[in-house]
């Protein structure tokens, strides 16, 4: 039996981390956490992993939405994960908003035979649009957030401030025309992990060149990984995630916040995990699918 590790960054819901940690609670399985340091109820996080198994390493990282530091807490989670003794087959990208929608069995038995890797990328034509548009705005200008996220800077809008002042001076990327989009939340093997920790490690200015850019942790994975997908068996086109950007009712927020009257379409997507999940909006939502998963 192979053993997974699940790399996690939660900031609220500790009640719903203890949730999903205990569904996820495997002999095989094992954790890997960042609780964001930001989060008020420290002490509600520390009660609610304190019992479970499996863990192996807690750290307490400021991460910041759209920022380097999401980016910079995934590597360090690799790299460690990686080194660690119990030799994982499989690392699994979730957030603390991530359900798992499957039993551990069925869970395990998709990874057992064979080194099949799985997260989303663009398409050659997706990304030849974005490389022109989106991609552009995202690395080519300035960002702040990692350096000025203090409670009085975002009160004065500091980060967005600077952002606008120097909008008009552009940072050239000379690897643009190699860049690939797609989600940070992944199910690689060893194998996939080891060529990226390699190429990391032999092209050290590759992850500098992420700082004080927007939301590139959808972009500094799928960049490297895509091009070898054939060479790594990764399958680019399914992470065995289900989340819901074109919801059916009306939305607060993008992706959609999950509710019970998404069960049946997570249940025929044939994922592992549905995000973002919620409390209380997705209580009744996780409770059918524990009993589908569970018999409860």
């Amino acid at each position: 039996m192979k053993n997974h590790v699940f790399l996690i960054q939660a900031h609220r819901y500790p009640e719903l981390l203890r949730r999903i940690l205990k569904r996820l609670e495997s002999s095989n399985h094992f954790f890997y956490i960042n609780i964001d340091s930001k989060a008020k109820n420290q002490d509600e996080f520390k009660s609610a992993i304190s019992e479970i198994s499996g863990i192996r390493q807690v750290t307490h990282r400021n991460i910041i939405h759209g920022g380097f530091s999401q980016i910079d807490c995934t590597v360090s989670q690799l790299r460690d994960s990686y080194q660690d003794e119990l030799n994982f087959a499989y690392f699994h990208s979730i957030s603390g908003q991530d359900y798992p929608c499957v039993s551990n069995g069925e869970f395990d038995s998709v990874f057992e035979n064979g080194d099949k890797s799985y997260m989303l990328c663009d398409t050659e034509s997706e990304a030849l649009e974005r490389r022109v548009g989106p991609y552009i705005e995202r690395l080519e200008h300035w960002y702040f957030m990692d350096v000025f996220n203090g409670p009085i800077a975002r009160k004065l809008h500091v980060p967005g401030i600077l952002k606008l002042l120097l909008w008009p001076i552009h940072r050239p990327l000379k690897f643009m025309d190699r860049i690939y989009g797609g989600w940070n939340w992944f199910s690689l093997s060893r194998k996939s992990i080891n060529y990226l920790l390699d190429y990391l490690q032999s092209h050290k200015d590759y992850l500098d060149r992420f700082k004080y850019t927007f939301c590139t942790d959808e972009i500094v994975y799928s960049t490297v990984l895509r091009p070898v997908r054939e060479q790594l068996n990764i399958e680019t086109r399914n992470s065995l995630r289900f989340v819901e950007w074109y919801p059916k009712r009306p939305a607060k927020q993008l992706p959609l916040t999950l509710e019970a009257s998404e069960y049946q379409d997570i249940v025929h997507s044939n994922a592992l995990f549905c995000r973002k999940v919620a409390i209380p909006e997705s209580l009744e939502l996780m409770n059918l699918i524990d009993e589908k998963c569970l018999g409860n």
